[in-house]
C-alpha cells in the first residue's frame, strides 16, 4: 500500500440541512431502522451528542456545535457542483458534525465509510456533505454516484479546488487546495492562472498533487518536471512569495487565511553563479496562465497509475450505466489501456468504446502507439484487464472515474442541451 494511504486518523465531517435551525437529537432516532444503535453522551460545550454503532460500518459520533460555519462559505468557490447544488446549499447553516475512527487505516477506504455514516444521518431532509478535512463538498447526487459502486475513493477526494475570481471570471484570480496540509503535506496554490486554465487544470494538479503525497517534491523546491512539453515548474513556499513576488502578482491571493503548509507553484528556479545568489524572484507558473495546450502529456507517478486504475476497473459498471443513461446527447466513450512493452514497462493508449463484453471492450485504437505493436484505427475486442482510465465525453463535460459532476449537469440541463442539439441538426 502506498504510504500517505495508511493514516489512522479519524473522518470528520458536517451534515447539513435546510435553514438554520439544526435538527434536534431526537431526530435522528430513525437511524435505528438503518441498524445504528444510538447512546447518548454527556454534551458540556455541545447541544447534543450521539454515539452511533453500526454492524457493519462501526462506530462513530455525532453531534451539534453551538455555533458552526455556513455552508456558503465552503462551496462558493468549489469546482465539483453543479448550479442547482449551489445553490441549494447557500441558504443552509445548520449543521450536525460527525466524527468516524479509522477502521482499516487505508484513508480512502476509511473517508468512504465517513460518507456511507454521514449519507444515513442526512437522510431525506440534508443538504449536503462537507468533508471538513478536505473542504470537499457531496451534494445528495454526489453521495449517490460515488456511494452506487464499492471502489475506493478516488485521490483527488483527498483535496479540493477552490478556484476564486472576482465577478469578472474573465479576470485572473488565484486556485487553491485545501486538504493536502491535512495530510501532513503542504497544499498547492495557482496565482493569476488563466480561466481556461482553471477549468481545465484538474488532471495537472492531479499530477502535482501526488508527488506531493508521494513525496516526489518539496515545499521549497527551484526545479520539477510534471509533464511535456515545457512542464516544468518550481514550488515557493506562500510566505516567501508573499514577501518577494512583485506586488501585483502577491495581491491575487488572500495572504491572511492561505498561510501554512502552502506553496505557490512558479516558473523554475534559475541556475545560480557557483552556488551563490538569491535565485530568481518568484513569478507564478506561466504555463497556468496560458489556455491549456492542445497536446500535452501529464507525469503520473506509476503507483498513482496503478491506483487509478484499480478505480478505473472497479467502476466500469458506473461507465456501462451512464453510457446507457445518456445515449441520446451523441456521447463518446474512450478508455485508455496499458499495453505492456519490451522493456518491462506500459503503453498507455486511449481507444474509442463501440460496446461492452463481459471481459472485453469493442475498441478501436485512436492514437499512434510507438512501443507496441498496434495500428492506429484497428478495432478489436480488447482486454479489461488493461484497462487504466475511462472518459464519457458529454456535452456538459467529462465524465471519468474520478470526476462525476458533468453527469449532474447534464441531468440538470437535460432540456435545453436537448433543444441545442436539435437546433444543431435542423
Amino acid at each position: 500500500m502506498l504510504r500517505f494511504l495508511e493514516r489512522d486518523q479519524p473522518g470528520l465531517a458536517a451534515i447539513y440541512f435546510p435553514g438554520g435551525a439544526p435538527p434536534p437529537a431526537e431526530a435522528f432516532g430513525r437511524l435505528r431502522d438503518a441498524a445504528y444503535q444510538l447512546t447518548e453522551r454527556r454534551a458540556d460545550d455541545v447541544l447534543w451528542a450521539l454515539h452511533l454503532e453500526h454492524p457493519d460500518l462501526g462506530t462513530a459520533d455525532l453531534w451539534c456545535d453551538r455555533a458552526a460555519p455556513p455552508l456558503a462559505e465552503f462551496i462558493e468557490f468549489a469546482n465539483n457542483l453543479t448550479d442547482a447544488e449551489m445553490a441549494a446549499g447557500r441558504a443552509s447553516t445548520a449543521s450536525v458534525q460527525l466524527q468516524v475512527p479509522a477502521k482499516r487505516r487505508n484513508i480512502l477506504r476509511d473517508r468512504k465509510t465517513v460518507l456511507r455514516i454521514a449519507r444515513d444521518v442526512m437522510g431525506e431532509d440534508g443538504v449536503m456533505v462537507l468533508d471538513t478535512a478536505s473542504q470537499l463538498p457531496w451534494s445528495r447526487d454526489a453521495l449517490a454516484d460515488e456511494l452506487s459502486h464499492d471502489a475506493d475513493l478516488d485521490v483527488e477526494a483527498l483535496y479540493c479546488l477552490h478556484a476564486v475570481f472576482e465577478d469578472d471570471v474573465d479576470k485572473p484570480g488565484w486556485l487553491h487546495s485545501p486538504g493536502l496540509g491535512e495530510l501532513g503535506v503542504f497544499d498547492v496554490d495557482v496565482v493569476a492562472p488563466h480561466p481556461e486554465f482553471a477549468a481545465q487544470s484538474g488532471e495537472m494538479l492531479r499530477a502535482v498533487a501526488s508527488m506531493i503525497l508521494l513525496g516526489d517534491v518539496a515545499d521549497d523546491q527551484d526545479r520539477f518536471t510534471f509533464g511535456h512539453p515545457h512542464g516544468e515548474a518550481r514550488f515557493v513556499p506562500a510566505g516567501r512569495f508573499m514577501r518577494d513576488a512583485d506586488p501585483s502578482f502577491a495581491a491575487f491571493r488572500d495572504a491572511a487565511d492561505h498561510a501554512e503548509r502552502r506553496s505557490v507553484l512558479c516558473e523554475p528556479g534559475g541556475r545560480k553563479m557557483l552556488g551563490f545568489g538569491r535565485g530568481d524572484r518568484p513569478e507564478p507558473l506561466r504555463f497556468a496562465r496560458r489556455p491549456p495546450p492542445g497536446q500535452f502529456v501529464m507525469y503520473v507517478p506509476t503507483s498513482m497509475t496503478e491506483l487509478m486504475a484499480e478505480r478505473a476497473r472497479a467502476t466500469l459498471g458506473v461507465l456501462r450505466a451512464m453510457a446507457a443513461e445518456f445515449a441520446e446527447f451523441q456521447v463518446v466513450t474512450i478508455a485508455k489501456l496499458g499495453y505492456p512493452t519490451g522493456d518491462g514497462g506500459k503503453e498507455h493508449l486511449w481507444f474509442e468504446v463501440h460496446g461492452f463484453g463481459d471481459d472485453t471492450l469493442d475498441a478501436t485504437l485512436a492514437n499512434r502507439p510507438f512501443a507496441v505493436d498496434l495500428r492506429e484505427g484497428d478495432r478489436a475486442d480488447r482486454p479489461i484487464e488493461l484497462l487504466t482510465d475511462w472518459m464519457l465525453m458529454t456535452p456538459a463535460g467529462n465524465v471519468t472515474p474520478r470526476s462525476m459532476s458533468a453527469a449532474r449537469r447534464l441531468r440538470e440541463h437535460a432540456d435545453e442541451i436537448r433543444a441545442s442539439i436539435l437546433e444543431g441538426t435542423a
